[in-house]
């Protein structure tokens, strides 16, 4: 060890810079990472269901174990509608493959989250449905729910 010092005093600043070359080297190549970075735009628009019924069955096999609701149900396609309703075992289906009526869409004021409201409603059909505002608009100008 004390011959190692000694070599290391005998460089004098060079031998100093060099170790100190190293040491930066060996803490960069340790703790480099690979940084990626990902643009993503969100924007606040009006929910209209797709046509059809082909995702209806999706809302009977929720991931999270959520009930399948008249509103969840209807979301995923104009032509979905809600079996056995307020029985526990409500099940989405496509009823008629050949019917075209819009489904009736309102607000639900009882399940709204704090902070946010119901605006511009028009109820559908023939409305084209509503918004949901967030009123924390202190970081939000706009009032869209953050993604």
């Amino acid at each position: 060890n004390d011959a190692l010092i000694g070599n290391i005093m005998e460089g004098g600043l060079w031998g100093a810079t060099g170790i100190g070359i190293g040491i930066g080297l060996l803490v960069f190549a340790l703790t480099y990472k690979d940084s990626n970075t990902q643009k993503v735009n969100f924007q606040c628009n009006t929910w209209n269901a797709p046509k059809g019924g082909a995702d209806c069955e999706k809302c009977n096999f929720d991931s999270k174990n959520y009930p399948c609701t008249e509103y969840k149900c209807k979301s995923l396609g104009a032509a979905c509608e809600l079996l056995n309703p307020g029985t526990g075992e409500e099940k989405c289906a496509w009823v008629n493959e050949r019917d075209v009526t819009s489904p009736i869409i309102m607000p639900n004021y009882e399940n709204i989250s704090s902070g946010y409201q119901y605006a511009n409603v028009k109820i559908r059909p023939p409305g084209i449905g509503m918004e949901i505002k967030n009123l924390n608009t202190e970081n939000n100008e706009n009032g869209c729910i953050e993604a």
